[in-house]
């Protein structure tokens, strides 16, 4: 076994960083053309995720994530926690499916909050999971 030199250990880890940014910059190209093709069901989406994406959706001018626990608590019967509701939202933006859309001024002059609302691909996302979930119940219930 012959050693290597530091400058070959140096050109092997630059072109083992390249190979990783190149294959990073190729899943984010063919996520994208996914999405562009409608072809949503790549992106799973949680059961948590699902919920606070319906919570938006019924608030298409914006909705808070406090109003957001409490939509979810009325419609499942189910006490989230905050904390939970706030990491899925973080989630979602991350996943470009909702964005901040502004803030508004609190009830009772409290704090200012944050908007959220569905982007148009969290729109096509929530879509496609409401339909393969119909198709999943309606294989099921026949």
């Amino acid at each position: 076994m012959t050693p290597h030199s530091d400058a070959q250990w140096a050109d092997f880890d630059e072109w083992t960083k390249e190979k990783k940014q190149t294959r990073r910059k190729e899943s984010s190209v063919s996520l994208l053309q996914l999405f562009r093709s409608d072809k949503a069901s790549t992106i799973a989406l949680s059961g948590r995720e699902i919920a606070v994406l319906e919570a938006i959706r019924l608030n298409p001018t914006g909705i808070c994530a406090a109003d957001i626990l409490t939509l979810i608590e009325e419609q499942t019967g189910k006490q989230p926690r905050l904390a939970t509701v706030y990491d899925t939202i973080l989630g979602l933006e991350k996943k470009n499916l909702i964005r901040s859309s502004g803030i508004s001024s609190a009830p009772n002059g409290g704090r200012p909050r944050k908007l959220f609302e569905l982007t148009e691909i969290g729109q096509k996302a929530l879509d496609f999971a409401g339909s393969m979930a119909g198709a999943i119940y309606g294989a099921a219930s026949a």
